[in-house]
């Protein structure tokens, strides 16, 4: 969400950020299956906020880029 200059305060509750977490990671394994091969999501069942995804975004100039796992 950060990526988009978001945090939980712009949502109405944990819940609502967390979706909004997920439609961000969705687009992104939809558009570089390749990533998610490369790098597999890590799934901690009892405590969703540990969960972490291969996420980077291209910020329009090579060399610059928002890159996290999480």
């Amino acid at each position: 969400m950060a990526s988009r200059g978001l945090g939980y305060e712009d949502f109405q509750g944990v819940e609502e950020a967390n979706k909004a977490a997920d439609l961000l990671v969705i687009q992104f394994h939809d558009k570089y299956p390749g990533k998610v091969e490369m790098h597999p999501g890590r799934i901690y069942t009892d405590m969703r906020q540990l969960d972490q995804f291969c996420f980077a975004e291209f910020q329009g100039t090579w060399g610059s880029k928002t890159s996290a796992y999480g």
